[in-house]
């Protein structure tokens, strides 16, 4: 979902399970937003988390057309039919008032796109506002609005597909939705991907901006973009001026390596996938991936300050992708935004437990379980070399010096069991691709292992190693108590019958959640919208799913709730308005 990654990492014929991050598979990854008040305290909102043309209303469905059903459910009362962008499909959406905003993430690279503006005044019969101002060649899939003096300001997140435009954030004001006007924009390094916007104790709006770096598989970012989440003053929203920037590797005892080391599963990687502010505004969630979630006090915005990070278990794929809190804080529900549904793992005597083995799309495929020892044979980047007898063995090859191809070319000649690649630098660019030629016969199983893996394979060499596949379902939620900010701790987990059903192998993963009183409402692809009793957190119960049966087909990305009334949006529909219904 990266607009500026895809280039770079995928034009060899891979398809990672994504992000948007990323990704073109079941869904997208690669979204979310606080309860704020303005200034004046006037209004409270719930926030989340080319060009849309010849939009339709949707008629309310007949009453004869709706089966008789007992129990908690959702009723489709409504929706707004609109053609999604070139290629590509409807993103996210923000509620503000009786506006929906919903966001467009085009397939192609379009001259110019713009978000769509729906008035939800009438839940049933959603009607079209208007359309923000254009942006040329960029994804418009996040967004964020709040209320500064007279003004209702929309905040927009581009993600450049051309270097012609500038990554950054369009500031829009909605105050007529059928008049929108640009007031500013604001440039950053990379990409904005997601975004949320708070209003602190002393009245600054501040826009929470998620501008993620280019390191699929660990790569080390260059020192200018590792200050992934940009802290802006919106207050004069015709004049944004940043506050601050802050990356994990300003975490208290963060090394370079770390962003190899610590990567994990099938979409390895450390970014900032995207930011929310705390619904006291004194705090901001960093989704970082295969990081967790990174929590900071922002209270002075100028100089934030790093509290502590939540824990995945051995083994989980990590892929920390959007978070809601409640409970003035007390608890933070972690959306989970996995697409695989298998995992390699590696074992070894000199390992207290089974670690990640990062599989590699150029290699063969790992079939069954295979043992073998290891053997060195450094950076692997001289096909004439003389270098030691391999064959049947797993041969351990460092990251730098020349590309993956060239490694897997050596390794497949001396027809070695299978090629290991560790970092044992920091890096800033994986080569990879560019010398894809070279390989006739992609047969051999090819993985990324941690340095640490690494140094205890070779810590005991006459010992065998194994890699071998398991199943570990799609993307679930987990339940964290921030009691102790710096102690985060798990209390309990969700995911859906079909993301854990081996035979079914679906893949559906959880997207986005937002929380309303005890209740917790997720976005789950085609697993549609599944609604969450969470009044204890440890044992989360399903309440009621739309749609029953299967049937419309979806795939949604964002969730809006108020009251009764649920607003989803949806790929290929545009939006869907539901209404719960107790019985």
């Amino acid at each position: 979902m990266f607009f500026q990654r895809s280039w770079r990492y995928f034009s060899v014929a891979i398809c990672l399970i994504v992000i948007a991050a990323c990704a073109n598979q079941n869904a997208t990854a690669i979204l979310a937003t606080a309860t704020v008040n303005n200034k004046a305290g006037e209004q409270a909102r719930s926030d989340k988390d080319g060009v849309n043309q010849n939009p339709t209303k949707t008629p309310r469905p007949a009453a004869t057309a709706t089966p008789i059903i007992t129990g908690p459910h959702f009723k489709h009362v409504g929706g707004l039919k609109l053609k999604p962008p070139t290629s590509g499909r409807h993103a996210d959406l923000t509620l503000y008032n009786d506006l929906v905003l919903l966001g467009s993430q085009p397939g192609s690279c379009p001259a110019e796109n713009q978000i769509t503006l729906i008035d939800v005044s009438d839940p049933a019969n959603p009607e079209l506002a208007g359309y923000s101002p254009t942006v040329k060649y960029a994804s418009l899939e996040d967004m964020d609005v709040v209320r500064i003096g007279e003004q209702d300001i929309a905040v927009l997140g581009i993600q450049p597909c051309r270097e012609a435009t500038k990554p950054g954030i369009q500031i829009v004001d909605i105050t007529d939705p059928t008049a929108p006007l640009e007031l500013a924009r604001f440039e950053t390094n990379l990409g904005v991907h997601e975004l949320d916007v708070t209003i602190t104790a002393s009245g600054q709006a501040l826009a929470l901006l998620a501008a993620p770096t280019n390191n699929a598989f660990g790569t080390t970012p260059k020192p200018e973009d590792r200050g992934e989440l940009w802290i802006v003053d919106i207050s004069d929203p015709s004049q944004p001026s940043m506050l601050s920037r802050w990356g994990i590797d300003q975490k208290p005892n963060w090394q370079a390596l770390d962003y190899a080391d610590r990567t994990r599963g099938n979409f390895p990687g450390i970014f900032l996938h995207s930011v929310r502010a705390s619904s006291n505004s004194q705090r901001a969630y960093l989704s970082y991936w295969d990081g967790g979630v990174i929590i900071l006090d922002i209270q002075d915005p100028k100089q934030p300050i790093y509290l502590g990070q939540t824990p995945y278990p051995a083994l989980a794929e990590g892929d920390a992708h959007s978070v809601v809190d409640w409970n003035d804080g007390q608890m933070l529900a972690l959306n989970n935004e996995d697409f695989s549904n298998d995992q390699a793992k590696i074992s070894h005597p000199a390992l207290a437990e089974p670690d990640y083995a990062h599989e590699l799309p150029l290699g063969g495929k790992l079939d069954a379980p295979l043992s073998a020892k290891v053997l060195a044979i450094g950076q692997a980047c001289d096909a004439e070399a003389e270098y030691p007898d391999f064959q049947g063995l797993f041969v351990l090859a460092e990251m730098a010096g020349c590309s993956i191809e060239q490694k897997l070319q050596i390794a497949q000649n001396g027809e070695a069991a299978a090629l290991l690649i560790y970092a044992n630098a920091p890096f800033e660019e994986l080569q990879f691709g560019d010398d894809v030629d070279l390989i006739d016969d992609f047969d051999l199983p090819m993985f990324t292992i941690s340095s640490t893996t690494a140094a205890a394979l070779l810590s005991q060499p006459e010992a065998e190693t194994t890699l071998e596949s398991c199943f570990d379902g799609g993307g679930a939620i987990q339940f964290f108590d921030l009691s102790d900010p710096s102690q985060p701790v798990e209390v309990g987990r969700y995911n859906t019958p079909n993301s854990i059903n081996e035979t079914l192998r679906s893949n559906p993963t959880v997207h986005n959640s937002e929380v309303q009183g005890q209740y917790l409402y997720a976005s789950w692809y085609q697993d549609g919208l599944r609604m969450l009793d969470i009044s204890d957190p440890s044992q989360p119960q399903s309440v009621a799913i739309w749609p029953m049966n299967n049937s419309p087909k979806v795939a949604l990305w964002g969730v809006q709730v108020r009251d009764q009334f649920v607003y989803v949006s949806d790929f290929n529909y545009g939006l869907y308005v539901l209404e719960f219904q107790a019985e």
